[in-house]
């Protein structure tokens, strides 16, 4: 997968949070199994990302921030989602390859040789969309709270650190209110 990759590419997959967690699962496995640096990240208002890199991320805080505030860069698909500073952005982070990597689960490897999510057992979608995002969203708050905090931040001021650890805050939050609103069924005819 990364073989086309730069040494300083991103790859990037969407994990959609519907799949059966069997499913979920091993994506997560097999995406980080692919990569040598991945990561997982949570993005309102119900969707999950993973991120591919050669080299351990690594982020400048004061450059991504510069960034993410400068009109003049190409960020639309970022803006639209309201990103447009580093605390809104690494926010969204939940784990990475220390975590996903050592998941306690028995998700099997995708491949070629072994396409298990193409050849899905129908009884594991016969619960409803909601209650596999429901199941999922479960999941990601626990590796969140696995995940050691701005480990892979760089240039990170004593102020920087107490507002993205105030936005990770937010963060859990939204995560937690969107998990009651689900558990609630409000959430069922999505």
């Amino acid at each position: 997968m990364l073989k086309n990759l730069s040494s300083n590419g991103v790859f990037v997959q969407w994990a959609p949070l519907y799949l059966s967690h069997k499913d979920y699962t091993t994506v997560l496995k097999t995406f980080a199994g692919l990569c040598p640096h991945a990561s997982l990240w949570f993005i309102p208002p119900g969707n999950s990302y993973l991120v591919g890199l050669r080299n351990p991320l690594l982020v400048d805080y004061a450059y991504e921030n510069e960034i993410l505030s400068d009109k003049q860069q190409p960020l639309d698909g970022l803006r639209k989602f309201g990103i447009t500073n580093a605390n809104e952005l690494l926010s969204h982070y939940i784990a990475g390859d220390e975590i996903i990597n050592n998941m306690d689960t028995n998700a099997d490897i995708n491949s070629r040789e072994h396409p298990v999510i193409e050849f899905y057992s129908l009884k594991d979608y016969a619960v409803s969309a909601a209650h596999r995002r429901l199941e999922n969203l479960s999941f990601i708050i626990e590796l969140r709270n696995k995940a050691a905090d701005n480990t892979w931040i760089t240039s990170l001021s004593h102020d920087d650190r107490v507002g993205l650890a105030d936005a990770r805050q937010a963060d859990s939050y939204y995560i937690a209110g969107f998990k009651k609103v689900m558990e609630s069924g409000s959430d069922e005819q999505k």
